[in-house]
């Protein structure tokens, strides 16, 4: 009598819940707006436990996943996973729209992470860890940008984001620093001649898919780092800084 008397209970409480993913979702809308995204999560995963296939909370979740992170918490890849579970459960009408706004969702935020990431480059060029976390940074965003090439391969803005990461990798950067002796001297952080190599290639078949959507597309000049006289950060330090492709 007690087991029946507690599925009842259970029954009655799902019944009531799922009478409010409207309203959740509306919540959800709302914080993320405002800007609290962890807000907005909770009220997407009370929509999810009581309807998993509800693509809107899952899309809805996967971009406010995506805004919360930063240098040392990396989730553009959860925020892709996301958004996948959401297409997957869309239905088939509307669904190439959905992927297209996926593919706007993570070039926004890849963007936004990826400045973080040149910024803090930036500041803390001469600190020997910045340029490796840096090139596991620069991966991050630029994986979450391949998706979103998968998600909406006629997207100029992403495919343009792509090539910049890659020409900005495969230049390097140069920079002002002190020896042991506090004298001026001049370094260059630089990838392996392999890894850059791989990037030389990716860069040129993006660049070839760019050349399809646009026939005006010039190819960008690859400029490397090198020792010598005067300051200059290459554009690496200036990805996506100010213009959106």
């Amino acid at each position: 009598m007690y087991c029946s008397g507690e599925v009842i209970v259970r029954q009655a409480v799902l019944a009531a819940a799922s009478g409010n993913p409207e309203n959740w979702i509306k919540l959800g809308n709302a914080a993320m707006k405002a800007g609290n995204h962890q807000e907005a999560i909770a009220n997407f995963n009370k929509v999810l436990e009581v309807d998993p296939n509800n693509w809107e909370a899952w899309l809805k979740k996967a971009e406010s996943t995506g805004w919360l992170s930063n240098l040392s918490d990396c989730r553009l890849g959860e925020m892709v996973s996301h958004l996948r579970q959401g297409i997957a459960c869309a239905p088939k009408e509307g669904l190439q729209e959905l992927k297209e706004l996926a593919a706007d969702s993570i070039n926004d935020v890849a963007t936004a992470y990826n400045n973080l990431a040149c910024q803090h480059l930036r500041q803390f060029i001469t600190v020997d860890r910045v340029w490796p976390e840096f090139i596991e940074q620069t991966a991050a965003a630029f994986d979450a940008l391949e998706a979103a090439h998968q998600f909406d391969p006629k997207n100029n803005a992403v495919l343009r984001n792509i090539v910049t990461i890659l020409t900005g990798l495969i230049q390097g950067v140069a920079y002002n620093d002190r020896d042991l002796y506090g004298r001026l001297t001049r370094r260059v952080h630089r990838i392996k001649p392999d890894y850059a190599l791989k990037m030389t290639v990716m860069k040129q078949e993006y660049e070839t898919k760019l050349k399809q959507l646009d026939p005006s597309y010039q190819a960008r000049e690859v400029k490397k780092a090198k020792v010598g006289a005067g300051w200059t950060i290459l554009s690496i330090l200036r990805l996506f800084n100010a213009t959106r492709f």
